[in-house]
This record gives structure tokens, sequence and C-alpha cells, in this order.
């Protein structure tokens, strides 16, 4: 979190970068999408003065493998509708350019499909059981965005932004073989509740905390 910090006040910072070089339509790559397995594309239009539109599509392009049982093969994708408001300390009323500081909300929707592993106990042996099985996860939020945007380069853009939400995911396992029925137990207990939680298992199905971290490169259409 501190490294986040670090770089959203760092590049505004940077006064050498010209906010006033003006930009109406860009599109950007996030440069973190990678890290979760993502190929990430927005494009970004002003409606009028200070307000811009961006639609961003996320895409599954590698997945990270466990367990010995591939039950599928891991995809997913995520589609982003995100509403900004530019020139938020004023000193630009006359020079409407999707650059400088800016607020905004978002609505997003995310769906992947992957497998998973569980080692797990039961009461009439005293086996080690290893089990795989697949997940499928639905998720759709908000989040309330604070950012930056800048010129460098004449043509190109860049752009960090984040903020709290909140989201909905339904989670639902497929060929799992655990049950507490047949005395299966986690070797941290029986309640298995915590560990699906921890794990974005079905327990954890429900409403809950959504924070948004992005670092976006671009280039300026016009």
């Amino acid at each position: 979190m501190k490294k986040y910090l670090f770089f959203f006040f760092l590049f505004p910072a940077l006064n050498g970068w010209a906010q006033h070089d003006s930009i109406r339509t860009d599109v950007k790559l996030n440069v973190l999408a990678p890290m979760l397995g993502l190929a990430d594309i927005s494009l970004e239009h002003r409606l009028c003065k200070n307000f811009s539109l961006t639609g961003e599509f996320g895409y599954q392009v590698y997945g990270f493998p466990k367990g010995d049982t591939q039950w599928v093969k891991p995809s997913g994708y995520r589609a982003i509708v995100e509403l900004r408001r530019y020139n938020l300390f004023g000193g630009g009323e006359k020079y409407y350019s999707l650059t400088g500081w800016y607020c905004g909300v978002d609505l997003f929707y995310k769906y992947n499909r992957y497998n998973e592993t569980l080692t797990y106990l039961n009461e009439n042996d005293t086996l080690t059981h290893h089990d795989s099985f697949s997940m499928e996860k639905n998720v759709f939020g908000g989040n309330l965005i604070l950012g930056y945007q800048s010129v460098f380069a004449k043509h190109f853009c860049f752009d960090i932004h984040g903020g709290p939400g909140m989201m909905y995911r339904s989670i639902i396992d497929h060929n799992i073989e655990f049950g507490m029925v047949h005395g299966d137990y986690f070797s941290g207990g029986k309640d298995l509740a915590p560990f699906f939680a921890e794990q974005d298992y079905r327990a954890s199905s429900g409403t809950t905390f959504s924070l948004r971290f992005s670092l976006g490169i671009g280039y300026i259409i016009n």
C-alpha cells in the first residue's frame, strides 16, 4: 500500500509534465493488469467541459495452474464504465482538457473460472486427502475514484487512479469431493467457513469491500 501511495503522489508532483496539453480522446493500456493474467485496454472521451466517459475491457490471457487435475481452462474477463470530473481545484475553467486531478465513479462486472486445490483430513482415518476442483466467480459493484492524468512526449498520457467501493460476488465450486457429512474436516478445524472466506470459495459469496488501483499508459488520439 505504501508503494501505491508513493506513486500516486509522485507523478502529480512533477509539474514539468504539461497539465494543459489538450486531451479530448485517448486509449490506454493498464500496465498492472498482466500481473493478474489480463490484457486490459480502455478508451476515454470528453463528454462536455470537464466530464469524460471511459469504457474499459480486460480479458484473461493466461492463468496460474493449481493441482494435478485441471477441470477447466482458466478464463475470464471484466468490463468497467467510469464517469470522471476533471479540473477539481479550479484554475482551468477556460481550458477544458482531460488532464490534472479528477474524481469519478465506476461500475464494473467481472467473471472468471479457475482450478483450485484443498487438503483436508477425515475423522475415520489418519490420511491426508487432496481434492482438486474448479471455481466460478461472478462479481459486480462500483467504486469512488480519485486520480491524476498528465501528458508526456506530446502524444502520450499517464494515468494513475484508485479508490474504495462495494461489490457483490457469487462464487460456486464444481466437482468438489470434500464433505463434512462424511466426516471430512479442514486441518484448522471443522468450521470451514473461515478457510473458504480466505480462499474466495462459496462461503465468501455476498457483499464485501472493493478496492481499485490502476496505472495506465496511453496514446492521445485528439
